[in-house]
């Protein structure tokens, strides 16, 4: 992928890079005295976390007082090749974390910020991720 695009609330912001992480909370059961294990089920007791980071250009106003605040947002990043050959489109519910990495001044300019993915009353899964190439493409 060669180009990313960002939306936060539908609004167009300047983006240098991305990254997204997971982590459901799987957990394999083993029988004591087994080297075999069971089926890999979810951890009752572990929440399922999903977030990342993204590498803004420039935080406005706007965007500073989001981050501060933790206030939720609607999540669009697009990843294209910019010769047709497929892109990668992450949809979320988020909102910045900013117990993760405080902000001086000067981090206004290229900032890397968390954020955490997480579901809301009307999406529940919270979640998708649509994979477009050139011979299939899946959600």
């Amino acid at each position: 992928m060669h180009h990313a695009t960002l939306k936060i609330d539908t609004v167009s912001v300047p983006i240098k890079g991305f990254e997204v992480t997971g982590d459901n909370a799987l957990v394999r059961d083993y029988v004591g005295g087994s080297r075999f294990s069971a089926e890999i089920r979810p951890d009752g007791d572990t929440e399922r976390t999903y977030g990342g980071t993204l590498n803004l250009a420039y935080l406005n106003n706007a965007q500073v007082d989001r981050y501060f605040a933790g206030t939720p947002f609607a999540l669009e990043i697009l990843a294209t090749d910019p010769h047709g050959g497929g892109s990668v489109k992450i949809e979320a519910y988020a909102r910045y974390d900013a117990s993760l990495t405080p902000m001086g001044t000067r981090s206004r300019v290229m900032t890397d910020a968390p954020f955490r993915i997480f579901g809301n009353t009307t999406d529940a899964s919270g979640l998708t991720i649509t994979v477009i190439n050139g011979d299939a493409s899946a959600d």
